[in-house]
């Protein structure tokens, strides 16, 4: 006989193997999620492989049909699990050096997480990488019925990250970001340190940007007249003759977008490996630097609860610090 049980129960389990097939029906925290992240915070202990694989061979369903993995889960649906074997505790896959990293809060509340993320750390694993900023918070914060990134930074990008911690304030946040362009209610802002002497002031970029995975090489965005929209306000800070310490908006959020954008006007970002020139990179390695010099500095956006102002700013972290002060002594 097929056996109901909900996510919490399942969550619960501690070596535990099920005989038969099981039938979890999704909570209210468990809407809006795609059906593979929710599988892998219940399924604590079972390898990512093995859940893309149950779910590949359709023994998982969602309301008797067989899915993909990026399915978006609504509340009330029936998720069918075949018998699995599962193990209360740490995922293998995190390692103990990713589970004792410390990143700084710069604001919380019952709706909303925002971390001041290091740089050198994914917001999520895959492609590769064996874990991120999510599942760390996933095994260090246990008493988190949800958490949900709201948007993503570039691995080697640090500062301001936000974080969902309803699926209300999730959906909010993603109708803010998508909604951007158009109604301009949250402003991400940015810090770089760019090559070269910026000419003039502030400058509108307007350049469409299409992803590529060149042969042999990452995946990228490639300026192109029919890639998607892609607005940039790059406004210079302070100039230090061959190098420019730019601040920069954002009016979409595409891949690479700030690093994308100011290669294409001759200012790529300083320590960026995948946009930038041969001469930066000679530079770089005379200066330490280790990344790509790209900061998430500040976010402004009205709180998903009461719509008041909410300003959250990330500090310089020590990197950047240090070669600010190397370039500006010249």
């Amino acid at each position: 006989m097929r056996q109901q049980i909900g996510a919490e129960n399942i969550d619960d389990s501690q070596n535990q193997q099920h005989s038969g097939v099981q039938t979890l029906i999704v909570p209210e925290r468990g809407a809006n999620r795609r059906l593979d992240n929710y599988l892998f915070r219940i399924l604590k202990g079972v390898p990512k492989s093995h859940v893309y694989r149950i779910v590949r061979d359709g023994q998982v369903r969602v309301n008797g049909s067989r899915v993909g993995p990026d399915l978006k889960l609504a509340v009330g649906d029936r998720v069918r699990l075949p018998p699995i074997r599962l193990v209360k505790g740490r995922s293998p896959q995190l390692s103990e050096t990713l589970l004792s990293l410390k990143i700084p809060v710069l604001y919380e509340d019952s709706d909303l997480l925002i971390l001041d993320k290091p740089s050198g750390i994914a917001v999520h694993g895959g492609s590769g990488l064996r874990g991120g900023v999510i599942e760390i918070l996933r095994h260090t914060r246990t008493e988190s019925d949800f958490l949900e990134l709201a948007h993503r930074l570039d691995k080697d990008t640090s500062g301001c990250l936000i974080l969902a911690k309803t699926p209300a304030s999730l959906r909010y946040m993603h109708t803010l970001f998508r909604e951007n362009a158009r109604r301009r209610r949250i402003q991400k802002i940015y810090h770089a340190l760019v090559t070269g002497d910026w000419s003039g002031g502030t400058r509108r970029i307007d350049l469409g940007l299409s992803k590529r995975r060149p042969a042999g090489s990452l995946r990228r965005s490639i300026v192109c007249k029919s890639g998607e929209n892609a607005l940039s306000y790059f406004k210079p800070v302070e100039r230090f003759g061959d190098y420019t310490l730019m601040e920069i908006k954002l009016g979409t959020g595409r891949m690479h977008q700030i690093r994308a954008h100011a290669a294409a006007v001759g200012h790529a970002v300083v320590g960026d490996k995948m946009y930038g020139h041969q001469g930066s990179r000679k530079e770089v390695k005379r200066l330490g630097i280790r990344r790509q010099l790209l900061h998430a500095s500040r976010l402004v956006f009205p709180h998903p609860e009461n719509s008041r102002r909410l300003v959250v700013r990330a500090p310089y972290p020590e990197d950047l610090s240090r070669v600010l002060s190397l370039v500006e002594r010249g």
